[in-house]
């Protein structure tokens, strides 16, 4: 039979994102969504400011209208698709 191997299933995603950074991959955002980012998160790189950013709108909640529309709160690493990223530069790329 086939296993699955999921080295990021249920990481922590905080530590995550501080890994890549410290690594430093450099990192842009290519598609956001809505209500969590606006267009101006588009070719933003995801470096410390933004992660703070993030933070702040993952802690800011849902109105009663978003969850009854069934979204999800943010998840740092967009897991829920709010948002997509690229790889444009880091250590593997040297």
């Amino acid at each position: 039979g086939m296993s699955s191997y999921l080295p990021l299933w249920e990481a922590e995603r905080l530590k995550c994102l501080e890994e890549m950074m410290n690594e430093k991959f450099e990192i842009v955002f290519s598609c956001v969504k809505s209500p969590f980012f606006d267009e101006n998160w588009i070719g933003r790189h995801l470096d410390r400011n933004a992660l703070e950013e993030m933070k702040i709108i993952a802690g800011q909640g849902l109105t009663r209208k978003e969850q009854e529309d069934g979204l999800k709160p943010l998840d740092l690493c967009g897991e829920r698709g709010e948002y997509h990223t690229m790889v444009i530069g880091g250590p593997l790329y040297r």
